[in-house]
């Protein structure tokens, strides 16, 4: 067989391993959103799944000699192209991505805590006869310290749609939580607070500085640069989806959306 009846051959070969409405193809394009989806959520075996799909994802969008001697696939290498550049972002964020989960649940823990310690707290300023101002300023940081976990667990949804207004308050919480603290733990004029003077309240009131400072305060930063990479991989997720969404759409889907390898 001549060179050009074998190049001929694989060109024509092309379509069928390329085309989205082939069923290998289309069970890798399905398996490659459910893993993405479940990388989100923080599994690391989802991620080296993830890897795998790249890979194969890669090979197809390249364009090289076969793209410009099979122009009746180029759609489809475009499109595979896509996939493979959106399933790479959501790789870059793998590190971020499992960060986030470690730090989140660190945090959370830490600031329930904290509002359990301050139950405490206001029990004993009740017991003490406290000034009202004292135990209205400890309502608010447990309140608070409620508010930063519900914004820490919003950050880490699958659903990142609303990621950017809780971690926009989860930021303003930490400060507001330290500003408060600092006002219990050594007074403050303009809240009209004083330091508290009981033994007890004050050594609660060091347990959860400790607690807030090293677990919560300490690593707000990170979580909050963890979520901008962690956004990006849900938006590049949205575009695998809309793929398999289109495929559908146009009756090709079949019974491979669920198919696993």
């Amino acid at each position: 067989m001549s060179r050009l009846a074998v190049l001929l051959l694989v060109v024509l070969s092309l379509p069928g391993c390329t085309s989205l409405s082939n069923p290998a193809v289309r069970a890798d394009l399905f398996e490659t959103a459910q893993r993405g989806s479940q990388s989100l959520q923080g599994s690391d075996a989802a991620f080296d799944r993830l890897q795998v799909l790249g890979e194969r994802w890669n090979c197809r969008g390249k364009q090289g000699l076969a793209y410009t001697l099979a122009p009746w696939d180029r759609a489809n290498r475009d499109r595979a192209a896509q996939v493979a550049d959106a399933t790479n972002r959501m790789l870059a964020a793998r590190e971020s991505v499992l960060a986030q989960r470690d730090l989140v649940d660190v945090m959370v823990n830490a600031l329930r805590d904290v509002e359990s310690e301050y139950d405490t707290v206001i029990t004993m300023l009740g017991e003490d006869g406290a000034p009202a101002a004292d135990i209205t300023l400890a309502a608010e940081q447990r309140y608070l310290a409620r508010r930063m976990s519900a914004s820490l667990e919003q950050m880490s949804r699958e659903d990142m749609s609303a990621s950017a207004e809780a971690a926009d308050m989860f930021s303003r919480d930490v400060s507001r939580f330290q500003y408060l603290l600092d006002a219990a733990i050594n007074g403050n004029e303009d809240l009209g607070v004083e330091p508290s003077g009981n033994a007890e309240v004050e050594g609660s009131l060091a347990q959860i500085e400790e607690l807030f400072t090293g677990y919560v305060a300490e690593s707000a930063d990170d979580v909050l640069e963890s979520v901008v990479a962690r956004h990006d991989a849900w938006l590049a997720l949205g575009e695998i989806t809309g793929q398999g969404d289109a495929l559908l759409a146009a009756g090709a889907g079949g019974d491979e959306a669920d198919a696993t390898p």
